[in-house]
């Protein structure tokens, strides 16, 4: 704050300077409050569109040469593989009856139409649990497929529900250590 000369000269300098004091500080203390950016404060980056407010500097383009973000150019990449043996095969065949009113778990068996993988977590190791989904011929000629069971995902290889919560769980307990500025378990 800027000081002020002296009031010895009159009786109502010092009620002035009193009164100018306290609006260098309010203009201090406004121009801090407007200065206020999400680079600098807690406050929301959508807040720095607001009237009156400087968004933060933009952050440094990278530099040349450095690498790309992502996979890099011959690194090994990772996916969810189809295992050609998996530890658990489970057949699912359609129930029900047929539109011609037989039932179809006496109908001819014309063997697996789709297979989906699920890489499962028991409490100790994955597991692969197979699912064959079967087609059946009733004997009117119609052709019925087993239903997806519930928790296996459309794609061929996917989760399962044990290992998905277990990878959630731990995704959160990394999250909320990160964020708390923590090392390993809360």
């Amino acid at each position: 704050m800027t000081s002020l000369p002296p009031a010895d000269a009159c009786a109502g300098c010092a009620a002035r300077d009193v009164v100018i004091g306290d609006l260098l500080a309010r203009v201090e203390r406004l121009e801090r409050l407007v200065s206020r950016n999400s680079g600098n404060s807690s406050m929301p980056p959508s807040a720095d569109d607001l009237p009156g407010r400087q968004p933060p500097p933009g952050k440094p383009a990278r530099k040349a040469g450095k690498r790309k973000p992502g996979k890099q150019q011959g690194a090994p990449g990772s996916h969810l593989a189809w295992s050609e043996d998996p530890d658990e095969t489970v057949p699912h065949f359609p129930d029900g009856t047929c539109a011609c009113g037989t039932a179809l778990s006496g109908a001819t068996d014309l063997g697996v139409t789709t297979s989906h993988q699920q890489v499962e977590i028991p409490l100790a190791s994955a597991k692969v649990i197979q699912h064959d989904l079967h087609a059946v011929a009733c004997g009117c000629g119609k052709v019925h497929q087993a239903a997806r069971p519930v928790g296996v995902g459309a794609a061929r290889v996917s989760y399962g529900p044990n290992l998905e919560s277990v990878r959630n769980f731990v995704r959160g307990v990394v999250d909320r250590s990160v964020s708390a500025g923590h090392r390993g378990w809360p």
